[in-house]
């Protein structure tokens, strides 16, 4: 999956997840800005898996709860993908 095509998905499945505007949503967005909550990370996690056909570690899970923007979420799934830790 392209670069591009991982910031699109982790954008649109968080739209999904907390019920907002896609529009809302690109990589520099703050994640407490917009209050999303740990149900909507939760529903996130489990889109991000099914959609890149992963199981992501506990390790990466924690990262995403811990993310400050989307960035940092996609480069989660950049690593996923690539067999990586989170740093």
């Amino acid at each position: 999956m392209e670069q591009t095509n991982i910031e699109a998905l982790v954008c649109s499945t968080l739209a999904t997840a907390s019920k907002r505007d896609p529009q809302v949503f690109s990589a520099e967005t703050q994640l407490a800005a917009l209050a999303i909550d740990s149900l909507s990370l939760t529903t996130l996690i489990a889109q991000l898996e099914a959609a890149l056909a992963v199981q992501l570690s506990p390790d990466q899970k924690m990262a995403i709860y811990d993310a400050d923007d989307v960035a940092a979420i996609v480069a989660v799934a950049r690593g996923a993908l690539a067999g990586e830790a989170p740093a």
